[in-house]
């Protein structure tokens, strides 16, 4: 059964990009959601890596509350904040994936 999250994982993708494809500002939201969810990660860790003594729902808080906003900010200034999204958010995921790389 190595197999089924793999699939699972798959399927949910092609969903999801279906809707995203046929829902237009479903999508545009989503792109400013995951620009705020990155900005609010960013704002609670440091340089050296460690994170922000906070609580756990001032972590969710921040995070989500930046990706509202920036969700709908998005539906507004459309062209704008989807560049800048895009960018912002691949910078991020590219760092993240070279996190545990850097390491020592």
């Amino acid at each position: 059964m190595w197999w089924l999250p793999l699939v699972l994982g798959f399927v949910g993708a092609f969903i999801g990009g279906f809707l995203f494809v046929c829902i237009i500002p479903l999508g545009i939201f989503f792109v400013g959601f995951a620009f705020g969810v990155a900005l609010g990660s960013i704002a609670l860790s440091t340089p050296l890596g460690t994170t922000v003594m906070t609580a756990g729902w001032q972590h969710l808080l921040v995070t989500l509350g930046g990706g509202l906003f920036f969700g709908i900010l998005a539906l507004i200034a459309q062209k704008t904040l989807i560049i800048v999204s895009t960018s912002v958010f691949g910078a991020y995921m590219i760092a993240c994936g070279m996190l545990p790389y850097n390491a020592k």
